[in-house]
């Protein structure tokens, strides 16, 4: 196959979950082995409809509450559930059901949003209240900058979107919200990648990813370190994605860096535990500074490493070998 002028090899393309046309012999050799997909998957995050609602920005340790938020019976109509339909059009056995259903008098749970005479001033954290992960271009970790009125493990705002329009019912990503996991910013030139504590409601505008059952939990620092290296995000960019629109399976494309040696695997992880730590003290990492010019050395590609398992195999942690 020829591409813009220069040969691709099919067994090459094949290499890439997406069947990559942009892979070339110096490409090939990093995908031989896992993906981060066999250690990670991925997951959106939750649309709330209208985030004036129910998020709010932490400044100085506070947030400013304009709302209060009433539940009450709101009555079916025909009218209503056109406009929260998709493309306002509802089947004939749908336009009956909700006909019987007005006729009968019956009634959906809503919620109201009422404006606070006098807004108040909240202290977080919150017991109403939980950390929401906005995205970010910082890398390594961002302390949280937004929480999402959440009380009643989120009634309020889940109760909106269920009488929303139809494209607001769903609740992207509610399986892993408060799980400790990785998360970056979905619209970026680079994979600005940072660790997620535990806590926090997950948005649609930063993607996230979650170490799969049985994967012990060092990989989660260990695949941050190679996220944040130069060649992972020229493999990002030259092979899997050419757009700024990062999604989570474009994360678990990426080759998983099998050709590390064990003592540089230790090394990357204490290395980027140590940044972790540094980051929520206040430090703010670039791509530019010498931690991680340390991590591009660590994960850098030895043509000596053995041939990884392919990955199509089960992740375990003999999945790295050592070069000594």
């Amino acid at each position: 196959m020829i591409v813009d002028g220069e040969q691709r090899l099919r067994h090459q393309i094949e290499l890439t979950d997406n069947f990559s046309w942009r892979i070339t012999d110096d490409h090939a050799k990093y995908f031989d082995g896992p993906k981060l997909g066999d250690y990670l998957i991925a997951s959106s995050g939750m649309t709330v409809g209208k985030n004036e609602y129910f998020v709010r920005k932490i400044e100085n340790g506070m947030i400013i509450e304009p709302y209060e938020f009433e539940f009450f019976d709101d009555p079916i109509t025909l009218e209503k559930e056109k406009a929260r339909a998709r493309l306002g059009k509802l089947s004939a056995s749908q336009i009956e059901k909700i006909k019987r259903q007005a006729a009968a008098g019956l009634t959906r749970r809503n919620v109201r949003v009422v404006k606070r005479v006098q807004p108040v001033r909240i202290p977080i954290p919150h017991p109403d209240y939980r950390y929401y992960n906005k995205g970010t271009n910082a890398i390594v970790y961002c302390a949280p900058t937004h929480v999402i009125y959440w009380r009643d493990k989120g009634d309020a705002v889940l109760t909106f979107k269920k009488n929303g329009n139809w494209y607001l019912h769903g609740v992207g990503g509610q399986p892993y919200f408060g799980r400790e996991g990785l998360t970056w910013q979905l619209i970026a030139q680079n994979l600005h990648m940072r660790y997620l504590p535990e806590g926090y409601i997950l948005d649609s505008g930063a993607p996230c990813a979650f170490l799969r059952a049985g994967i012990e939990h060092d990989e989660l620092y260990f695949i941050l370190g190679w996220a944040l290296t130069n060649l992972c995000n020229r493999l990002l960019k030259e092979v899997i994605n050419h757009t700024k629109n990062i999604q989570g399976k474009d994360v678990e494309r990426l080759p998983y860096p099998w050709w590390v040696s064990v003592r540089n695997k230790q090394v990357a992880i204490a290395h980027i535990q140590q940044m972790i730590t540094a980051a929520q003290q206040g430090r703010r990492f670039t791509r530019n500074c010498a931690e991680i010019k340390e991590l591009d050395a660590l994960y850098a590609f030895s043509e000596t490493a053995p041939r990884a398992v392919h990955a199509s195999t089960t992740p375990v942690q003999g999945a790295l070998f050592s070069l000594h």
